[in-house]
């Protein structure tokens, strides 16, 4: 039988352009919409209430917490406090979905007691019901099941199936996490259409024997590498290319230089050699004429005539 787990909604403040994750429409405020799971579907995963999908975000949830005259259970709802204690107080820091131990009703490990038959029993809290065993219900739109809490966790198109009803009509089972090993989280992670993918390394595969290729690639371990080595990597490539051009430039002008300090001293050499230093303007005007001559001779006569050329010169200034 196909497993998929719960994935968050999102709380959309229009006018703000803010957002925070939902599990339910009561969460929301007046001032915000709420958008369900199935709503938030091919989200960004980092982008705008993307996250709110994420199996890990899921465990890290905040629930509240039952107290009762003698002892206190973290609890994800005021109604499973029943038979412990009348207090509940939400949002504690402590209690995490993934470190609550939940109710049942009956054998089946339960978000609430609303969630029991009528001949079910409802206990709280229940030692063996963790996150990975509480059995949930789901929205369903067309043939389409997106596991939740409550039925308000559905958008108004959606229709509310309970964790039994879920599994009688669509044939699926509905978890409020993966499951849980060793103390660690196992090898079990929920994409983005909320399947569980369990095996290691390359072996990974849907519990329905379905393979999603973009969730393996895109998995928390990789995406914290690229956000880390991406800004690094770009350093890198643009002081290779300023040192490059630096260079280019650098070259470019010692060229220049050794070029005009060529030509000072090819004048020096054909001034001293016409020997008159009031007859500078002239020697310019001949080199000129020189450089003119050279760019148009072959190489193998151009020696010659710039001999003779400096001998009719020395000639004519003696």
């Amino acid at each position: 039988m196909e497993k998929k787990t719960v994935q968050g909604g999102v709380c959309d403040h229009q006018i703000e352009r803010t957002w925070n994750c939902a599990l339910v429409k009561s969460a929301c405020d007046e001032e915000t919409i709420f958008r369900s799971s199935r709503q938030m579907q091919g989200a960004p995963e980092r982008g705008h209430g993307g996250v709110c999908l994420l199996q890990e975000t899921i465990r890290d949830w905040r629930l509240g917490i039952c107290i009762s005259a003698t002892k206190t259970a973290c609890s994800p709802n005021q109604a499973s406090c029943q038979g412990f204690g009348k207090r509940f107080l939400e949002n504690d820091d402590s209690c995490k979905i993934e470190n609550t131990k939940y109710g049942s009703c009956g054998d089946r490990c339960s978000w609430s007691p609303e969630d029991c038959a009528d001949s079910e029993n409802w206990n709280f809290p229940s030692k063996d019901c963790t996150c990975d065993k509480v059995r949930v219900g789901g929205c369903q739109k067309n043939d389409a099941i997106f596991c939740a809490v409550s039925g308000q966790a559905c958008d108004d198109t959606s229709t509310w199936l309970s964790p039994t009803e879920v599994t009688s009509r669509a044939g699926i089972e509905c978890f409020l996490c993966a499951e849980v090993g060793g103390g660690e989280i196992a090898k079990a992670v929920s994409t983005s259409s909320g399947d569980i993918l369990i095996g290691s390394g390359s072996d990974i595969y849907t519990l329905d024997q379905t393979t999603n290729t973009t969730d393996k690639l895109f998995n928390e371990e990789n995406i914290k590498s690229i956000k880390l080595y991406a800004p690094l990597g770009g350093l890198i490539c643009a002081f290779f290319f300023v040192s490059v051009a630096a260079f280019l430039h650098i070259k470019l002008c010692q060229k220049i230089k050794r070029g005009d300090k060529k030509e000072d001293k090819k004048m020096e050499k054909r001034v001293k050699e016409i020997g008159d230093e009031g007859k500078k303007e002239t020697a310019v005007e001949i080199m000129i004429n020189d450089d003119i001559e050279e760019s148009s001779c072959p190489s193998s006569h151009c020696s010659n005539e710039e001999e003779d050329i400096a001998n009719t010169l020395a000639m004519h200034f003696k």
